[in-house]
């Protein structure tokens, strides 16, 4: 059970370093040397909202399961 909750704490602050060094140390850092910083800040956060939601399956979107998903 403690390796389970272990390797579970160390995959979520692995897997969270390593989305923040791609996001605010790569993708925001060349949109900022590209753009100005509102613009790359917005277009960074597009980029980082695009692959967190491409997950999301077709059914969600649907109006009457999002009428019983939000009740």
């Amino acid at each position: 059970m403690m390796f389970l909750l272990a390797s579970s704490l160390l995959a979520a602050v692995a897997l969270g370093l390593a989305e923040e060094t791609i996001f605010r140390g790569l993708l925001l850092r060349m949109f900022y040397t590209a753009m100005r910083p509102w613009s790359a800040i917005i277009g960074s956060a597009f980029v980082f909202a695009a692959l967190h939601f491409k997950e999301i399956p077709d059914q969600v979107w649907n109006d009457e399961l999002l009428v019983h998903f939000f009740h």
